[in-house]
């Protein structure tokens, strides 16, 4: 069974209005070198699971965060579009990881420019609840 960081991963690949933006350019915690932009990054808290009365239920969650880069703030904004509608309470499975529920940590975060790239940014972030199986 894949991982739930790439099978995130996988599901913003299925979604045509951010293929169209970023084609292939999702990447999980660091960008190929050379890349050009506009690309996504997905960072990963560590899974946290459920228990009860010392039983594992197979219910987990984990903390995201989507940084969209772009030439512009604009093209970084309209990723980060993509990104939300993509996830904004997703439910479904995707490569073998059953989905509850997606849910995105309310408000933005102010757009910023990366040190080594110069690139701007924009972040999302949320917690996916999902089932391991």
């Amino acid at each position: 069974m894949a991982t739930v960081g790439a099978a995130l991963v996988s599901r913003l690949e299925s979604c045509p209005g951010l293929v169209a933006l970023v084609g292939t350019d999702i990447y999980r915690v660091e960008v190929n070198e050379g890349t050009s932009p506009p690309y996504v990054v997905l960072n990963f808290a560590p899974t946290e699971r459920y228990s009860a009365f010392g039983e594992d239920t197979g219910a987990a969650h984990v903390d995201w965060r989507a940084r969209c880069f772009g030439s512009t703030l604009k093209q970084a904004e309209d990723v980060r579009e993509q990104v939300r509608s993509a996830l904004q309470r997703w439910r479904g499975t995707q490569r073998g990881v059953t989905f509850d529920d997606v849910v995105l940590t309310p408000g933005d975060t102010e757009p910023d420019r990366d040190f080594d790239t110069q690139l701007m940014f924009v972040e999302l972030t949320g917690r996916a609840y999902f089932k391991e199986t």
